[in-house]
C-alpha cells in the first residue's frame, strides 16, 4: 500500500518552500479562476509566506536543502524583535508583515541594503497589501472575497515571485 500524503512530507527547507509556493500559486489560480476567491487568497497568503521565509534563511546563509525548524523561525521573531520590528504573538509565524520588514532591516545591518529604497518599500508594502487581507486562520470563515480583495492580493503576490531572487 501506498504511503499516506503526511508520511511522506518532507522537512522545510529553502527548496521545499520555493517549489510549494510555484505550486500554491498556480493551484490559487485555478481557484481563482473557477470563482473560488477566498481559496485563493488562501492558498496565495501561504505562497507569499513561504517566498518571503525562503528569502529569510537565503539571506542569513542557510543552505537550500537545510532543514528549517520551529526554533530556526523562533530565531527569526528574535532578531525581528531585536531590531524593533513589531510582530504580531498570535500566529507569530505568518505574519507577513514582520518577514518583509525583517528582510529590509536586516539587509540594512549586513551592510547590504536593497539597492532601491523603492524596492525595500515594494517588500513591506505588498507583504502589507496580502496580509491586510490574509490570514492562517480565515480556512475556518465562511466569508467569500471582493473581487477587488482578489487583484490586490494576486497583483502582490505576482510582485513577490517575480522579485523573489532579489528579496
Amino acid at each position: 500500500m501506498p504511503r499516506l500524503l503526511v508520511e511522506r512530507f518532507s522537512e522545510d527547507t529553502i527548496e521545499q518552500f520555493r517549489v510549494a509556493a510555484q505550486m500554491r500559486y498556480e493551484e490559487g489560480w485555478k481557484l481563482s479562476l473557477s470563482g473560488c476567491r477566498s481559496g485563493a487568497i488562501y492558498l496565495w497568503g501561504y505562497t507569499a509566506e513561504m517566498t518571503l521565509k525562503a528569502a529569510w534563511f537565503s539571506l542569513i546563509g542557510f543552505p537550500e536543502r537545510r532543514g528549517i525548524t520551529a526554533r530556526d523561525l523562533g530565531n527569526a521573531f528574535s532578531i525581528a524583535t531585536r531590531y524593533g520590528i513589531a510582530w504580531p504573538p498570535h500566529g507569530k509565524f505568518h505574519a507577513l508583515i514582520g518577514w518583509g520588514q525583517l528582510l529590509v532591516q536586516y539587509r540594512i545591518v549586513l551592510g547590504r541594503p536593497y539597492t532601491s529604497a523603492p524596492f525595500a518599500n515594494n517588500v513591506v508594502e505588498h507583504s502589507k497589501r496580502i496580509y491586510d487581507r490574509w490570514r492562517e486562520s480565515m480556512r475556518y470563515k465562511k466569508n467569500v472575497a471582493y473581487l477587488h480583495e482578489v487583484r490586490a492580493v494576486a497583483d502582490s503576490v505576482n510582485w513577490l515571485l517575480v522579485n523573489r531572487h532579489h528579496l
